[in-house]
């Protein structure tokens, strides 16, 4: 199947169909759970903006306080039965603890059958189509000690990412550190690290919560806790799933005032994959040669 625009709706379209059903089922596993969880980034302004996907974008993103996103990976890991509510076996959780090609430091939920390939690289090995779920965790109110914790967890979270791919080695320094200590560590004893790094606080001693390790500036990514809070269901498609409290304040904070309005094609995030395979079976493979749009190119 090769792309154009018509094609490309109906990718689009296919695409989302798969990411809902694994939306639906985390929204269960949540519910059943009382874990909490927020639509965030993206996937927030898509409900408030457009009362479900923004038109072009191919992916879903939730956050859960730190507490409640490492409860939601330890159920997501078990089989799930009638003592324990997990997840139905249609679906499976890549996590630095399940997957040793994993190489992010938040999880993804797949649904089993379907690809999602990003790259050539190891970590590719069993990725399928998903939804991100970022920890969200408590914090002090904005100061340079956070900007030193982000920008360490971001170098560490290079290494994660450079240990589940395919690099062109070099003799240069910086390849030579990163090979070496991707060498000796494991994903997960780099991972352990990262969390040392941010030292993640008690939701209940902090009157702040942040998003550390993102694209986007720090700043941008900080949050009075009571913002997201108990959250609010928001039309999502023809479904309601929770957004923060004050969705409206998080966008602005993240996006600007203008978040509202609908950017022009060269400020249009997406994806960039390699191959993608449906529930259906259908799959589409792509060209490398599209030209990027990056993460700083959608701030004001």
């Amino acid at each position: 199947m090769e792309l154009n625009d018509k094609n490309d709706k109906l990718y689009l379209h296919k695409l989302h169909q798969d990411i809902l059903t694994i939306m639906d089922e985390v929204d269960r596993l949540c519910k059943e759970n009382q874990l909490r969880y927020y639509l965030m980034a993206g996937s927030c302004l898509g409900a408030v903006r457009h009362h479900g996907f923004i038109p072009w974008d191919d992916d879903l993103d939730i956050a859960m306080p730190r507490a409640d996103f490492d409860r939601f990976v330890s159920l997501a890991s078990q089989i799930n039965n009638d003592k324990i509510k997990a997840l139905d076996d249609r679906f499976y959780l890549r996590w630095v603890t399940t997957d040793k090609y994993y190489n992010h430091a938040f999880a993804k939920v797949c649904l089993k059958g379907t690809v999602f390939q990003e790259s050539n690289g190891p970590s590719a090995r069993n990725a399928g189509i998903y939804i991100d779920v970022f920890p969200l965790d408590s914090c002090d109110s904005y100061s340079s000690k956070i900007e030193r914790q982000n920008r360490l967890f971001i170098s560490l979270g290079q290494l994660l990412r450079y240990k589940g791919s395919s690099p062109k080695f070099d003799w240069k320094l910086n390849s030579l550190v990163k090979k070496v200590v991707t060498t000796l560590f494991s994903i997960n004893t780099i991972h352990k690290v990262m969390l040392r790094v941010i030292k993640p606080m008690d939701e209940n001693m902090a009157d702040y919560q942040v998003f550390y390790g993102t694209p986007y500036p720090i700043k941008r990514m900080m949050f009075p806790k009571d913002w997201h809070g108990e959250g609010k269901r928001m039309a999502f498609e023809d479904r309601f799933y929770v957004c923060p409290s004050e969705a409206e304040l998080c966008l602005e904070r993240i996006y600007g005032d203008n978040y509202m309005q609908i950017p022009p094609e060269n400020k249009r995030k997406s994806h960039y994959p390699l191959r993608v395979v449906f529930s259906d079976g259908e799959e589409i493979l792509f060209e490398k040669t599209r030209k990027r749009v990056r993460y700083k190119d959608l701030l004001d």
